[in-house]
């Protein structure tokens, strides 16, 4: 009877030992992107739309965000070594884009500054 409680003890250690391992792995293959956005002037630009889509793709999907009051925004977790197409929308202004930005490991600035037009 004791042995057999140790052994559900160990597979459960392991269990848990497996499961925080596949998590640290996943925390290590994204980071976040962030950046401002800026009128030519330098003026901060609060509101604008950025559209982040990962080149090579299968599907469609983007994600989004907008700027706060100090123009600024992040993506959450993009995929490490991927590269990403980035288009800023705000009216009355040209739409930008930063194609290619190439997301580095977490730790390694990963940034990017738009002048919208």
């Amino acid at each position: 009877m004791k042995k057999a409680i140790n052994t559900k003890r160990l597979l459960f250690l392991l269990i848990c030992a497996f499961v925080n391992l596949v998590q640290i792995q996943a925390q290590s293959a994204s980071a976040d992107v962030t950046g401002s956005v800026l009128t030519e002037k330098g003026e901060v630009l609060q509101g604008v739309t950025i559209v982040a889509r990962k080149q090579g793709a299968t599907t469609n999907e983007s994600i989004s965000a907008t700027t706060n009051e100090k123009g600024l925004f992040v993506f959450k977790q993009l995929q490490v070594g991927s590269k990403y197409n980035f288009s800023f929308s705000y009216i009355g202004y040209e739409e930008g884009v930063q194609n290619g930005f190439v997301v580095k490991q977490a730790g390694q600035t990963n940034a990017i500054l738009i002048r919208l037009k």
